[in-house]
């Protein structure tokens, strides 16, 4: 499926880094440090609704690197993000089990950054689920993956715009 076509409904979800999220008095989003920064700084951003579990974890470097475990109940969008630490300006990160990457920032700019790859998979039934990312080079990386359930496709209430740019629900 192409990413132009995900999510397969007319629903709607932003993922793009960097796009801006709509202010409203039911939520808001900020960063909040207490150091100062000395080199990239990267965010990706996410919205969504329905409920839903999370896993962290951070694996030691390695060529593969396997999430953390979600239970579901039922249905869901699963959500996953890798965040590689490995120097050097290009990279891959490739999910399995079917995860399709929505937004992949790899190749990095002179002055670099920080990579990021975010992929989703659509789960029909209860269950556990893990996502496992084939990284080049090998190397370690910060994965978080979301469980969002819901019935039907509730969760793209505002659409999904893979330009990056926010259409009107």
């Amino acid at each position: 499926m192409a990413r132009s076509e995900w999510p397969p409904s007319s629903k709607k979800l932003s993922s793009r880094p960097g796009s801006a999220v709509p202010s409203s008095s039911d939520h808001s989003a900020a960063t909040c440090r207490s150091v100062v920064v000395r080199g990239p700084v990267s965010a990706a951003a996410l919205t969504a609704v329905g409920d839903g579990a999370f896993a962290q974890n951070y694996p030691p470097a390695g060529s593969t690197l396997t999430s953390g475990d979600v239970t579901t109940t039922g249905p869901a969008t699963l959500v996953a993000f890798w965040w590689g630490d490995a120097g050097g300006l290009h990279h891959s990160a490739v999910p399995d089990d079917g995860f399709t990457i929505i937004e992949n920032f790899v190749d990095l700019p002179p002055n670099s950054a920080v990579q990021c790859v975010v992929a989703w998979k659509q789960v029909a039934t209860a269950g556990t689920y893990h996502v496992s990312w084939a990284t080049s080079p090998a190397q370690g990386a910060p994965l978080w993956l979301f469980a969002f359930q819901s019935e039907g496709d509730v969760i793209f209430a505002n659409g999904f715009d893979p330009s990056g740019t926010r259409s009107a629900p």
